[in-house]
């Protein structure tokens, strides 16, 4: 047996059968000495208690509610009788013109017409048709403006459109000058890279917490660059916190990457940052690599399918784009066939 210092805990060697043995008193103390109490139905020799509701007492009829049913709010003259109650719980009828007018109103009294039939004119279907609205200045995009389409890249793409996925890897349109083949994780990386090239610029990048930060191990050399690159990472959305020894917690990371290892991907932008270092780069080239690196993770890969609605997303993005014909890197995104190569191949 071992007892605590204060006194406050006891542990036995055996707790189950002590256990047993305290349980087993318990219960046979309680069942030979009646410690519950029972409820007693029997009523000989106890008091009358009288109820609080005499059965003998008159039925109480319950209130009425009066009201004038032929009542139209709408009527200028008020002649209906209403009820007015008194102090005493009794009530008299009196005209509604002097009950609305505290008594001291003839019966003839008049509500002062509102013209309310004036507010529906010209909504009535024989009363002509309704006046034009010019909603050309609460237009978002007026008829002579060129918002929501850039014409340096999409004066080639047909207004209707229909785009077609081949094989999980390319998307298909028609344009006035043939068929476009666009490739879809390329177009995607062009779309992110402009997005996360913005938020460098801005620093504005929204972050997705987390629900386990996740431990990241780097090298002397990783932990260096990794040091260099926290402003920009922050900036993107990443929010990083160093242990000390080369250990750094990921907390966050931006928004849009859910489902990624947040560990590899930052190794990969570290990685591409320190191989642009060593080839003498600084600054700007370095955002870029590890804008271009994160673009390339969070990019749409080969095989995923996508609805009409995603697709058409991608297209009008990937031609909002700086740069829609190729990837930062120079790989190409899409490509023409024209009509005249179409036509020689039947």
């Amino acid at each position: 047996m071992n007892i605590h210092p204060t006194k406050t805990e006891i542990k036995f060697e055996n707790e189950q059968a002590i256990w047993q043995i305290l349980a087993a008193a318990v219960k046979e103390s309680l069942g030979r000495y009646g410690g519950v109490p029972s409820i007693d139905f029997d009523t000989e020799g106890m008091p009358d208690i009288p109820s609080a509701v005499s059965v003998d007492a008159p039925f109480v009829q319950p209130p009425q509610v009066k009201y004038n049913p032929n009542f139209n709010p709408f009527d200028n003259v008020i002649d209906e009788e209403v009820p007015s109650f008194s102090r005493g719980g009794g009530s008299s009828y009196r005209s509604a013109s002097s009950a609305w007018s505290g008594g001291g109103a003839s019966a003839d009294y008049q509500r002062p017409s509102t013209d309310w039939e004036s507010l529906y004119q010209g909504l009535k279907p024989d009363s002509g048709t309704l006046p034009e609205v010019d909603d050309s200045a609460s237009s978002l995009f007026p008829k002579d403006s060129s918002y929501g389409v850039v014409e340096s890249a999409m004066n080639t793409v047909s207004k209707a459109e229909i785009h077609y996925q081949f094989k999980g890897r390319y998307i298909a349109t028609s344009v006035k000058n043939g068929l476009m083949l666009i490739d879809q994780h390329r177009a995607h990386v062009r779309v992110l890279f402009d997005r996360y090239m913005a938020q460098l610029q801005g620093r504005s990048g929204a972050s997705q917490g987390l629900l386990f930060p996740e431990l990241l191990q780097l090298t002397v050399a990783e932990d260096a660059m990794l040091q260099t690159l926290l402003p920009d990472l922050l900036a993107l959305g990443f929010d990083v916190t160093s242990l000390g020894g080369g250990s750094w917690s990921v907390s966050a990371i931006p928004a849009g990457t859910e489902g990624l290892d947040a560990s590899a991907l930052l190794q990969q932008m570290i990685a591409s940052a320190i191989e642009r270092e060593g080839a003498g780069e600084t600054g700007d080239e370095i955002r870029t690599a590890i804008a271009l690196a994160l673009a390339r993770s969070s990019a749409i890969v080969y095989g995923q399918l996508l609805t009409a609605a995603e697709m058409d997303e991608l297209v009008t993005s990937l031609f909002a784009s700086s740069a829609p014909n190729h990837t930062p890197d120079g790989q190409t995104v899409l490509s023409v066939i024209t009509m005249d190569e179409l036509e020689k191949r039947f």
